[in-house]
C-alpha cells in the first residue's frame, strides 16, 4: 500500500484573474469638490484609491454626459467609496498576499483590484468575491484580482480580465450570486470558458491545452470562434489553435467498498481506513485516483491531498485526533480529465463520555454526536438528537451509521465505563478447610448506592492475602472469593477492578481470630535399633552339598534423606555333608585294601558377620531395595568317618576362617516397623587344605527373613 502524500504540483505557477460584480449595498457615499487640473481618472485615484474605479465616477454622475468629460473646478461630484472586490476566506500553510506589498495572507483580509494572492507548496487558499463566487486555489497558484498578467489594472471590468495562465482552477458559483453570476476565464491560447452557477474545474497544461470538467450546472468553452456547451458530467478540451472537442463523458465516480467508520470513540490519536473501487456506468476507465481527506465539507482544510496509482484502493488516515473528517475520491482518465468525486464518507472521532442516569442503578447515557443513526446491541438504528440511554453490563455494543439503512456503520464495544466512584465493602464469613483461609463476600454499589451485578470483577488484596477468582454471590451486587493469609495477619484491604474500567478500594477488613491450631502429635520414634531372623540355604562352590542356613541379627540404620545406611551384627549356622564310596584296588599285602572304600563328611559352619548396607528409599516406602557387603569370621567343625576292609575310623577338625560376602536384597514393608526381606549374596573364603573337610567354604547364600524395629 502506498502512503498518501500531499500532492506536489510540478508545473509552472498558476495565474488566475477573476472578474466578479460586487454588491454595493453597504458602500459609503460622499461628495467630492473638483480641483483645478482634475480629470475623471485622477479623481478616482485620489478619492477612491484607484484610477480603475473611474466607472464609479461615471456611473454616479450621469449629468456629465458621455465621455470625455471636462471637469470644472469647484463643481461637486457624487461618489461611492467601494468595498473590497474580494477577501481571502481561508488559508492553509504558506499563503502570501500582495496588497501591493508582499506579506503572509490572513483570513478575512480584503482584496482590491490589482491585488494578488499566491500559494506555495503543500498550501492552499480560498478567495470569495463580493458576488459570492468562490475560487479554491491549490498549491503553487497565483491569483490576480481583476487584473492582467502584465500587472495593468482593468478599467472596464470586462470578462477578458479573468485569465488562467497555467494550472487548474476549481470554481463554486452560487445561483444567488446576483444578476451577473457567471465568471469568464480566458487563457493565453485564446480560449474562453464561461462558468455559470454550479461547480467546474478548468485546467491549462504546459502545452496550453485547456480542459473544462463540469460537475454541477453547465458551462461553455470557446476557441477559434467556435463555442461548445458542456453539461454536467461531461468535459471538453481545446488545444492551441484548435476548436473545442465535442463533450465527452467524465470518468466514472468511484464507490466505497468499505466507507470510513461513522464514528470512532478514542481518547488518543487513531488510524482509520476506507476502501474504494471503480464506479459503474458509462465513462472512460480511470488510470489514477485523486484522494482527499479534509476537516470541512468544502475540502479547504485538507489533511490528505494526493494523486495515486490505480493499484491503490484504500485511503488511510493515520493519527486522527478528535474532530470530524470527510473523505472523497475522484478518478482521472488517460486524457487527464478528472471526474466528479464519489460519495463523501464522514468519520467522527470523539472521546467516549458515559454518565450515570438520574434513575441510578445500572442505567447510564452515552454522548453521541447529533445527526447519526445509532442503536445499542441489536436495537434498530434511530436518528439521535441527544445522548443515548443504555443499561450498564459486562459488555454492550453501540452501532452507528450516517444513514438509516446502516450502510458504512461502525460498531464500538462499550464496557461498563466508569460513571463515578463505586463503593466496596467486604466481610469474612466462614473459615476454609485450610488453616488461615476463609470465604470473603464483597459488595459493590454504584454512585447511587444501587448494586452492580453481572459484572466482571477482579479482586486483589493487601498484606500478603491471596484471593481466588471472584464469582457472583447469591445477593445482587455481591461477589465471593476464598482468601488465604500468612500467620499473624489481622486485617487487609481490597482493590477491585470492575469490567476492566471501574476501580474501587475497600476499608480495612478484619480477619477472624481463628482458634489455635491443635498440637501436632508426638513424632513417631524412628526405631534406629532393629532385629531380624532369617532362614535359607547355602550353595557351596565345592563338592559340599547344599545345606540349610539359619541366622539372626541386631543392628540399626542412619537415615539422612531418602537414602539410609544400616549396620548390623549377624550370626548364622550352616550344615553341609559329603559322602563317597569306591572299589578298593590295593594288593593282598598286609594292610592292603580289598573290597570297597567309603567315607562320610559333615561340616557345621558358624559365622559372625558385620553387614553394612545402603537402602534406597524413604523409611515408610513400601519397597526398599538395598545392597551391601559383610566381612565375617567363621568357625568350621568338620567330622569324617571312613570304612576300609571292614574296619571303620573317624576324625574331626575345628578351624577358624575369614570371609567377605556381597549382598543384594529388597524389603517389603508389612507394618509400621516390620518388614519382610529377601536377600541373595555370595561369600568368598580361602581354600582349605589338609585335615578333615579340606574343601572351600565359598558359597551362594539365599535368605528369607523378617526384620522389626525395637
Amino acid at each position: 500500500m502506498k502512503r498518501m502524500q500531499a500532492l506536489l504540483v510540478t508545473s509552472a505557477a498558476t495565474t488566475v484573474m477573476v472578474l466578479a460584480t460586487a454588491s454595493h449595498a453597504d458602500d459609503e457615499t460622499f461628495d467630492y469638490v473638483v480641483q483645478p487640473g482634475d480629470k475623471c481618472d485622477t479623481v478616482a485615484a485620489k478619492a477612491l484609491g484607484s484610477a480603475a474605479r473611474i466607472d464609479i465616477v461615471h456611473g454616479m454622475n450621469p449629468q456629465l454626459g458621455p465621455p470625455p468629460h471636462n471637469l470644472k473646478p469647484g463643481s461637486v461630484l457624487h461618489l461611492r467609496r467601494p468595498g473590497p472586490e474580494a477577501k481571502i476566506s481561508y488559508v492553509r500553510n504558506r499563503v502570501d498576499a500582495f496588497t501591493p506589498a508582499q506579506h503572509p495572507g490572513k483570513p478575512d483580509e480584503p482584496l482590491m483590484r490589482g491585488h494578488r494572492v499566491s500559494t506555495l507548496d503543500a498550501s492552499n487558499a480560498e478567495v470569495r468575491f463580493a458576488s459570492n463566487a468562490v475560487i479554491q486555489l491549490g498549491e503553487r497558484t497565483l491569483v490576480v484580482i481583476l487584473g492582467s498578467t502584465r500587472g495593468a489594472v482593468s478599467r472596464t471590468g470586462t470578462a477578458a480580465d479573468t485569465t488562467l495562465v497555467n494550472g487548474s482552477l476549481r470554481s463554486r458559483l452560487s445561483s444567488l450570486a446576483g444578476k451577473r453570476s457567471n465568471v469568464n476565464v480566458s487563457t493565453p491560447a485564446g480560449h474562453n470558458v464561461d462558468l455559470s452557477s454550479g461547480e467546474a474545474q478548468v485546467t491549462v497544461d504546459p502545452r496550453q491545452t485547456t480542459r473544462v470538467a463540469v460537475y454541477k450546472g453547465a458551462t461553455s468553452i470557446t476557441s477559434q470562434k467556435q463555442t461548445v456547451a458542456v453539461n454536467e458530467g461531461f468535459g471538453s478540451k481545446a488545444e492551441k489553435d484548435k476548436p473545442p472537442t465535442p463533450p465527452r463523458p467524465l470518468p466514472r465516480s468511484p464507490k466505497w467498498v468499505t466507507a470510513l467508520p461513522a464514528i470512532v470513540f478514542a481518547s488518543n490519536p487513531v488510524d482509520v481506513v476506507g476502501q474504494f473501487a471503480p464506479g459503474t456506468g458509462t465513462g472512460p476507465a480511470p488510470v489514477r485516483w485523486h484522494l482527499q481527506l479534509a476537516k470541512d465539507d468544502v475540502f479547504n482544510d485538507l489533511v490528505v491531498d494526493a494523486t495515486v496509482d490505480l493499484a491503490v484502493t484504500k485511503i488511510e488516515a493515520r493519527g486522527l485526533v478528535a474532530g470530524t473528517y470527510l473523505a472523497r475520491v475522484s478518478a482521472i482518465d488517460n486524457d487527464q480529465f478528472e471526474g466528479a468525486p464519489g460519495p463523501t464518507s464522514v468519520v467522527i472521532v470523539t472521546p467516549m463520555s458515559i454518565k450515570p442516569a438520574s434513575s441510578g442503578g445500572q442505567d447510564a447515557t452515552i454522548d453521541v454526536p447529533a445527526g447519526l443513526f445509532c442503536g445499542i446491541d441489536s436495537a434498530p438504528l434511530a436518528l439521535l438528537s441527544g445522548p443515548i440511554a443504555f443499561k450498564r453490563g459486562p459488555m454492550r455494543k453501540l452501532r452507528c451509521a450516517s444513514t438509516a439503512d446502516g450502510e458504512g456503520s461502525s460498531e464500538t464495544a462499550i464496557a461498563a465505563q466508569s460513571i463515578g466512584p463505586l463503593a466496596v465493602s467486604a466481610r469474612v464469613e466462614s473459615a476454609g478447610a485450610v488453616v488461615n483461609s476463609a470465604r470473603v463476600v464483597m459488595t459493590v454499589l454504584d454512585p447511587s448506592k444501587q448494586p452492580v451485578s453481572g459484572s466482571k470483577v477482579v479482586a486483589r488484596a493487601s498484606d500478603g492475602v491471596t484471593l481466588t477468582e471472584a464469582a457472583p454471590g447469591d445477593a445482587p451486587g455481591t461477589y465471593v472469593a476464598m482468601a488465604q493469609w500468612p500467620p499473624g495477619t489481622k486485617t487487609f484491604r481490597l482493590h477491585l477492578d470492575v469490567n476492566g474500567v471501574d476501580a474501587a478500594d475497600s476499608d480495612a477488613v478484619a480477619l477472624p481470630a481463628l482458634p489455635p491450631a491443635p498440637l501436632a502429635p508426638p513424632a513417631k520414634r524412628a526405631h534406629p535399633v532393629e532385629a531380624a531372623l532369617l532362614a535359607g540355604i547355602a550353595v557351596p562352590t565345592s563338592d559340599l552339598l547344599t545345606g540349610p542356613s539359619l541366622g539372626a541379627e541386631v543392628g540399626g540404620r542412619w537415615q539422612p534423606s531418602t537414602l539410609s545406611l544400616a549396620f548390623a551384627l549377624r550370626a548364622t549356622w550352616e550344615h553341609h555333608t559329603f559322602g563317597s564310596s569306591a572299589p578298593c584296588n590295593a594288593g593282598p599285602s598286609p594292610g592292603g585294601c580289598a573290597g570297597m572304600y567309603s567315607f562320610d563328611l559333615t561340616s557345621d559352619l558358624v559365622s559372625f558377620a558385620l553387614p553394612v548396607t545402603l537402602r534406597l528409599g524413604a523409611p515408610d516406602a513400601r519397597w526398599l531395595p538395598y545392597a551391601g557387603i559383610a566381612p565375617m569370621i567363621m568357625i568350621d567343625r568338620s567330622a569324617i568317618t571312613s570304612s576300609r576292609n571292614g574296619f571303620s575310623s573317624s576324625d574331626s577338625d575345628t578351624r577358624p576362617l575369614f570371609g567377605l560376602a556381597g549382598l543384594l536384597g529388597v524389603e517389603l514393608r508389612t507394618g509400621e516397623v516390620s518388614r519382610l526381606f529377601f536377600e541373595a549374596g555370595y561369600r568368598g573364603t580361602p581354600e582349605l587344605s589338609g585335615g578333615a573337610g579340606a574343601f572351600t567354604r565359598s558359597a551362594w547364600l539365599f535368605h528369607l527373613g523378617f526384620r522389626t524395629g525395637l
